[in-house]
């Protein structure tokens, strides 16, 4: 077997991230990538330049809450005879990943929309072109690359703008084009169900059938139907009211669910002994408070939710002062430290406004 080609050589970085982050993502990678000076930006996608002009490894993780996706840039032009010799050394088929930059915040439920005409067309085109040139290529509209599969991208910046850019596929990245995780075919409550689904699915959470999960912040329900969906049972806790596809869903797949409606303040212990003998599996909260006191109140729980055989934890941490992103860092050093979980990241992911997605994990 062939080994993967280091043969791109390129001395930029692209990145993608929410409307309105750019600036935050910039203040970070100055932090954690003082080699990279800012090059180019439109809302939603951000260049850098390697500063003493060496070429960006385009295989290598990045360290960033901010950055969705990014990978070795490859600049606006499709110059097949500087890269056919890196793009045939590959043994594994290119994964092609096409996708419009959004400029906007996600709606709180999918778009009515027709398959974008543009991106088809670049997917078509680029598939032919690499089977003209004998290169393995394969391609389906949202697609998923696989582990150290190589990826080829093709970013639809603005019209009659496109980037292009590779990188090769890990456990750190998101797998599907964009990393923009599709919304469901069928009806859900809420944009939670969509979060949920791409916060455990990116931080590759060991979820099972069986195992007991609860919600802090849990109305209307949609991340409720999305763990009832893989066969967890669910313990939902939260002042407002569910949505009744939440009952229809546990129903329907013979799971429990209980619904203690009340704020998880000022939640109790007892209150969770009627499910699986008391056990709880995950802890995920998405409550529309101070970030700080999220955390605050899952510290004084850990405890007490480790004696019934916890796992991990998902923290939707909502923040309207920007400020707050630069005390990230501590914020995940500190969780480290106390909470004696070895898996502790963090990451803004494409269902977030002005939130990010903490997973602890043991």
């Amino acid at each position: 077997m062939r080994e993967p080609s280091s043969m791109f050589t390129s001395p930029y970085l692209w990145t993608t991230c929410q409307a309105g982050a750019e600036a935050t993502l910039k203040t970070e990678l100055a932090r954690v990538r003082p080699d990279l000076r800012f090059g180019y930006s439109r809302p939603g996608f951000v260049t850098f330049k390697q500063a003493d002009g060496g070429s960006i490894d385009w295989q290598a993780p990045l360290e960033s809450v901010f950055a969705r996706a990014w990978g070795l840039s490859l600049g606006k032009s499709l110059d097949w005879e500087a890269w056919l010799p890196a793009l045939l050394a590959e043994s594994r088929p290119w994964a092609i990943q096409v996708w419009r930059r959004r400029d906007q915040l996600p709606a709180s439920r999918p778009p009515e929309s027709e398959p974008d005409a543009e991106v088809e067309e670049w997917r078509a085109r680029l598939v032919s072109e690499f089977q003209a040139r004998g290169i393995a290529a394969e391609s389906s509209r949202g697609g998923r690359a696989q582990d150290g599969q190589p990826v080829f991208s093709a970013i639809l910046v603005q019209p009659g703008e496109v980037w292009f850019g590779v990188h090769r596929h890990g456990p750190s990245r998101i797998a599907v084009e964009g990393a923009e995780y599709p919304w469901p075919d069928h009806t859900v409550p809420s944009r939670a169900y969509v979060k949920c689904r791409e916060a455990f699915s990116w931080a590759r959470a060991p979820l099972k059938p069986g195992q007991v999960a609860m919600e802090w912040g849990s109305s209307p329900g949609g991340a409720c139907v999305a763990l009832l969906e893989q066969g967890l049972h669910v313990i939902g806790v939260d002042p407002g009211e569910m949505d009744p596809q939440v009952e229809f869903e546990a129903m329907k797949r013979r799971l429990k669910f209980r619904f203690l409606r009340k704020l998880a303040g000022s939640l109790q212990p007892h209150e969770l002994n009627a499910e699986n003998e008391g056990q709880v599996h995950w802890l995920l909260s998405d409550m529309n408070i101070d970030p700080t006191k999220t955390l605050q109140l899952t510290a004084k729980w850990l405890p007490e939710l480790k004696s019934r055989g916890l796992l991990g934890v998902g923290l939707t941490l909502k923040f309207t002062d920007p400020v707050f992103a630069e005390h990230i860092p501590e914020i995940l050093a500190q969780v480290r430290k106390d909470w004696g979980m070895k898996r502790v990241f963090a990451k803004q992911l494409s269902q977030h406004r002005q939130e990010i997605f903490l997973y602890a994990g043991i």
